[in-house]
Order: C-alpha cells, then sequence, then structure tokens
C-alpha cells in the first residue's frame, strides 16, 4: 500500500490519512498466517517474509512459498519474492514444483516472468520443465509455437536455432519409463517445430536391441502400418494398439494397409487405422483407389443431396468456416474421403437411422449434456452407433466423452455427437469452436448431427484443422 499525506484541513481526511499511514507500517503479529493471506497487502506480506527468513529450516514457511509461486490470485512481487528464495535456499525443491505446475500455470505474465527467471539465472536444470510447458498449447493465448516465452527461454541459454535439438535432446535422455508423458509430449513438440525428418532418422537407428517400448512401437508403426503418429494423444492410441491381447487387430491393420498405395500410405494418421480395417471389411475394392477416385465417389453422394449448406452461426468467433467439399477437395487425405464414404453406407441402413433418431430423440428431451459416442462395424461387418454415457453432466450443449469411449474410438471410425437441444437448430448445424478443439487434441474423425426440424437431421464430418464437410441431410424414417 502506497502511504499518503496529509494534504486537507478536515478532521475526517486527517483521520483517513493516519488510518493508511498506521496500516503502511504495521508490523504483522503472525507472519505465516500474513503471508498466506491472499486479502493482505503487498507490503506486509513482503514484510512477514523477512520476518520468516530468520527462521531458517522453517518446513512451514518452505511449503507456503512453494504454493505461492503458482497459486492463483497471488500478486507478482510475492510470487518472486518467493521464486528467489526457494532459488536461493533449495533450488531443488523449486525445480520439483516448478515440473509439477508450470505447464499447468494459466497466469501469462507469471508464467513468462518464470520463464525470463530461469533464462536470467541460466538455470539448465530446469530445461526439462521448459519442454513440458512448451508442449502445452496455448491456443487461447499465444498461437506461435516461437513466441511462447518457454521457447524464448531456452533461446537465451541455448542461442538460436536451437530449440529443435534442446527437445530431441529431452526426448533421447528422458526415463523412457518414469518419463513416458515428457518423451510423448516432445515427439508432438517436433512435429510442431518442423523436425519430422529427425524423428524418422530416430526410428531408423534405433537398434534391434533396444528395450525402449515407446520407440519401439513408433517403429513398428511406421514400418508395419506407414502410420507416423504427429501428438501426444497419437501416441497413447498407437501405443495403445500395440498392447497385448490386440495382436489380431494389428495384424488386420497391416493387412489392409498393404492393399493401399505407399502415396496414400504415407498420409495416414491414426484416426485412419480404424477406418482402413472397416474399409476391408465393408468395401474391399476400395482399398486400391485412389484419393481422387474416393472423393469423386464422395462428390456423386454429396451431389445427390442438393445444394443446401447448413453451417454453424461463428458470429463473435472470427470469420467462418466453410462446409462445402470442393472447397476442401485439395486438403482431403484418402482417409478422410474413406472415412466420410463409410458414414454415406451407414447412412442408407434404415437400421442405422432408426437409431440415429432414436439417440436424437433422448438427447433432445434432456437437458442436461447432449448425447455421443462412436461409430464402427458390427459382427456381421455393417455400420453402427455405439453410445457412450457422458462422462460428467451439466450442459445440454456439451458432450464430455469418458474414458470408455475413449479406448473404444482407437479401433473405430471415428466419434459423433449430436446437437439436438432444439428442432430447429440451423444455427449450429456443423461443429463449433468447442468441437474444433477437441478434434486438435485428440485427432479423431468427428461426426455431428444437428437437428434442422424435428424430421430431418444434418450430418457433418470434421477433423484436426477446422476441417468440415457438409454430408447432406437424413430425413426420419
Amino acid at each position: 500500500m502506497r502511504c499518503a499525506t496529509v494534504t486537507a484541513p478536515s478532521r475526517l481526511a486527517a483521520l483517513l490519512v493516519a488510518l493508511a499511514a498506521t496500516a503502511c507500517s504495521t508490523t504483522p503479529s503472525d507472519p505465516l498466517a500474513t503471508l498466506k493471506d491472499n486479502s493482505a497487502s503487498t507490503e506486509n506480506r513482503l514484510r512477514a517474509m523477512e520476518m520468516l527468513d530468520a527462521e531458517r529450516g522453517n518446513t512451514m514457511y518452505t511449503e507456503a512459498m512453494k504454493r505461492l509461486v503458482f497459486q492463483s490470485g497471488v500478486v507478482q512481487p510475492v510470487r518472486a519474492a518467493c521464486f528467489d528464495r526457494l532459488y536461493a535456499e533449495d533450488p531443488d525443491a523449486l525445480l520439483a514444483q516448478v515440473n509439477l505446475d508450470l505447464p499447468n500455470l494459466d497466469a501469462l505474465e507469471w508464467r513468462r516472468g518464470i520463464c525470463e527467471k530461469i533464462a536470467a539465472l541460466d538455470w539448465k536444470a530446469a530445461t526439462p520443465a521448459l519442454v513440458r510447458a512448451l508442449g502445452r498449447p496455448m491456443k487461447g493465448w499465444i498461437r506461435e509455437v516461437n513466441q511462447r516465452p518457454e521457447y524464448q527461454a531456452i533461446v537465451t541459454m541455448y542461442g538460436a536455432g536451437s530449440v529443435g535439438s534442446v527437445v530431441f535432446g529431452v526426448l533421447v535422455d528422458s526415463d523412457p519409463l518414469r518419463q513416458a508423458n515428457l518423451r510423448a509430449r516432445c515427439w508432438e513438440l517436433m512435429f510442431e517445430l518442423g523436425e519430422e525428418s529427425r524423428l524418422l532418422q530416430l526410428l531408423e537407428d534405433l537398434p534391434p536391441e533396444s528395450r525402449d517400448g515407446m520407440l519401439i512401437d513408433l517403429k513398428r508403426g511406421w514400418t508395419d502400418l506407414g502410420v507416423l503418429p504427429r501428438t501426444r494423444e497419437e501416441v497413447l492410441w498407437l501405443r495403445t494398439l500395440r498392447e497385448p491381447g490386440r495382436e489380431s487387430l494389428w495384424v488386420a491393420a497391416r493387412e489392409a494397409m498393404s492393399r493401399v498405395s505407399a502415396s496414400e500410405r504415407r498420409t495416414m494418421l491414426m484416426k485412419d487405422v480404424g477406418v482402413v480395417v472397416a474399409a476391408n471389411a465393408l468395401d474391399p475394392d476400395a482399398l486400391g483407389q485412389s484419393r481422387e477416385q474416393l472423393l469423386e465417389r464422395l462428390a456423386s453422394w454429396r451431389a445427390a443431396q442438393g445444394e443446401s449448406i447448413h453451417s454453424p452461426d461463428f458470429r463473435g468467433y472470427g470469420k467462418g468456416h466453410s462446409e462445402r467439399l470442393h472447397e476442401h477437395r485439395e486438403t482431403l487425405t484418402w482417409g478422410d474421403a474413406m472415412a466420410m464414404l463409410i458414414m454415406t453406407r451407414a447412412l442408407e441402413d434404415p437400421g442405422v437411422i432408426r437409431h440415429l433418431f432414436d439417440i436424437a430423440q433422448r438427447d433432445h428431451a434432456d437437458r442436461s449434456t447432449e448425447y455421443g459416442g462412436t461409430i464402427r462395424l458390427d459382427a456381421a461387418g455393417r455400420p453402427e452407433l455405439v453410445e457412450f454415457p457422458a462422462a460428467s453432466r451439466g450442459s445440454d450443449t456439451q458432450f464430455r466423452a469418458s474414458q470408455e469411449m475413449f479406448d473404444a474410438s482407437y479401433t473405430a471410425i471415428g466419434q459423433f455427437h449430436l446437437h439436438a437441444s432444439d428442432f430447429e437448430n440451423d444455427r449450429h448445424a456443423g461443429p463449433h469452436v468447442g468441437d474444433f478443439g477437441y478434434a486438435d487434441s485428440t485427432g479423431v474423425n468427428g461426426f455431428v448431427f444437428t437437428f434442422l426440424d424435428s424430421s430431418e437431421l444434418n450430418v457433418d464430418w470434421y477433423r484436426r484443422g477446422q476441417v468440415v464437410v457438409d454430408l447432406g441431410v437424413v430425413k426420419r424414417p
């Protein structure tokens, strides 16, 4: 608090100034309680720290400072004072806290402040913490990776052009068991930094006797399927498919992928593995077709649906997003086209349509959540929708996928959810901002069904990168 001086003759003003001066000069009677109190003045909290500094080895003081470095609602001078004291007295304890909390820190300016402190101290022991934090997206704040405070701290400590080598070093040097999550984050970062070739070389050079489970699985994904995961979630996805007990699925995927041309296979992502396996059962001749041939089939289907396109209202969220097939044609992959073609087969099945409208009707009546699930082939090789209960409820405009649904998605064609809160829901027809974020983070094929009126549902496919295609309308049987 800034201490004032008397500038007015009135008794009231003099009294207020006296009270302010008393507040400024207060000596905390319980310095530890004052330090923990976010309502206490900054001056009093800093004074409390000075008093506690005399109590060397006070573990309660140390623990309080560790919490305050990252606790929400703490002013920057107090955070900084805690950081500086911990670094001077117990850098290992501070490093453990930075490793744990920096990736989740929402206070952007303090996140920047910590990164600047690490760089100024040339604290290279904190490099893995910077890399782990850099691996967490900050799309709401900073879109370009080279503008991130963690990136800039690495450049300060290691030099311009060093970030790719630093991240690669953390990936290679981190313990495969204890630091598996960090290594998956590093893998994702290498793609974001444009270092794919270095990852491929790493897999190529992997010795046969290696016991590095993650790299072994990634190499098998590349050599057997032609698929190279790009994100942490996709690394986990591939490793799940490599688990004992899933050998038959892996063999089926390898056999199906072998029937796709090498050039098309190199465009495959993890979301396409279940699609290719399904295509081999549903339409095996299509595996030998090119991307252009699949897109021609899809264009014929879409033309038969008519010209009408139903898109969500993006006012307040920047520009809109095209949902016309021909406008995305150049960016669509073989796997994208095949996923949509399998959905068109599903939309020709009366049983699927009846089930879809049954789900939609129940969703419309339930105001606690959206409904959703996965799309797969049943035991007879026919497309089916598999419902999964929401992981949590509370909003009629959100569907939260459960872990059980995620596990099932690893071998499915894609995931679906509904926009069914209203029958006349045209302005929400298609994926919106939250759905795009979900697709970016998970990498799945997404399908959304939206009521246009009580007898019609609009169908949209979407994936990472805000790519959406309107597949037309289905009518209630």
